[in-house]
Parts: structure tokens; C-alpha cells; sequence
């Protein structure tokens, strides 16, 4: 079962999590480092600022072409130690997707 749970915008941890403070802490940090890296890796690649950037992003409104795409997911690759599957790329539409993607690689490498 998953950690993290998405409901709309808002994230929950899974009650096993909570009740243990440092692993819900551990969870939560690592989460707020993917948001952080992936909303970087974009500002760095689009040359755009980063407060433009949100979770409902899609690709397309960014201006994130296939090429950009893979150069991103390099970059996060090298901030977060993963290495993320080529498939990955095909489905994404979205920041969001990204961030969902991301936390599960995470998530099942731990």
C-alpha cells in the first residue's frame, strides 16, 4: 500500500505512518525535496521562474517538449540518486504526474 495518498491538491499520509513521528518526518521531507527538484529541474531547463510552476502544470502550458522532458528527468536523476525508467516518460502530461511518478520510484526503491 501506498505511503502517501492524493486526494485533489491535498496529501495524506497513511495512518501506519502516523504513528510513527520519524518516519511520518522522513516522508514528509523527502516529498517536500522531490517538489522542490522537480519544480527546479523545470525552472533551470524553461528558463522560466519558479513561483509559475505548480503541481496542475501541464507540460504543454510550460512549454516542455519531449527533448526537455528527458533533460529534466537527467537532472533529476542526478539531484535524487534514482535512475527512472525510459517508459516513465510516455504517460506524463502534468507536474503532477512527474511528482506521482518520482515518489513512487522513490517510494519503491526504499
Amino acid at each position: 500500500m501506498s505511503t502517501l495518498v492524493s486526494l485533489g491538491k491535498a496529501w495524506f499520509l497513511h495512518p501506519e505512518l502516523l504513528r510513527n513521528p520519524v518516519i511520518c518526518l522522513q516522508v514528509m521531507k523527502m516529498d517536500q525535496k522531490i517538489y522542490l527538484t522537480v519544480i527546479k529541474a523545470i525552472s533551470a531547463q524553461k528558463k522560466i521562474d519558479s513561483s509559475s510552476i505548480s503541481a496542475n502544470s501541464t507540460l504543454e502550458a510550460l512549454g516542455i517538449s519531449s527533448l526537455d522532458a528527458i533533460t529534466i528527468m537527467y537532472e533529476i536523476e542526478d539531484a535524487l540518486d534514482i535512475e527512472i525508467p525510459n517508459e516513465a516518460l510516455e504517460n506524463l502530461n502534468s507536474v503532477q504526474d512527474i511528482l506521482d511518478g518520482i515518489s513512487q520510484l522513490v517510494q519503491s526503491n526504499a
